[in-house]
């Protein structure tokens, strides 16, 4: 049976999800992941949508929660404005709970925001 095509980075962002759920850290996949993401949120605390940190993966939200030490319990996916956000529900290192946006229109797929309109 041939094996369906996938696109570049697909087996990226596969390995990426595996990783962020396992708690493997995601500079193991790519190296230039945190200044990366360092560069790209510059002015962004996470704290609401206009402030939501902009991610392409969901590994990398998992990595900002890790780094900010914020232990998630629950997420939330989001759509507002017309741009799609995860929404990660944890608790920080002095015990309050946090809020942290994440903006995932980069890889938020078309497919995904079809059903969410159908659900609608």
């Amino acid at each position: 049976m041939r094996q369906p095509s996938q696109k570049p980075g697909e087996k990226i962002m596969l390995l990426a999800l595996l990783l962020a759920f396992t708690g493997t850290p995601a500079e193991l996949v790519d190296p230039r992941l945190p200044r990366r993401l360092e560069k790209a949120n510059v002015g962004r605390d996470g704290a609401s949508a206009a402030t939501a940190y902009k991610v392409d993966s969901v590994a990398e939200e998992y990595q900002i929660a890790r780094k900010l030490g914020v232990r998630t319990r629950g997420q939330a996916l989001i759509e507002q404005d017309g741009r799609m956000f995860d929404m990660l529900m944890g608790t920080d290192a002095d015990g309050k709970d946090r809020e942290l946006w994440f903006d995932i229109s980069s890889f938020y797929g078309e497919a995904a925001q079809g059903i969410l309109k159908a659900l609608k």
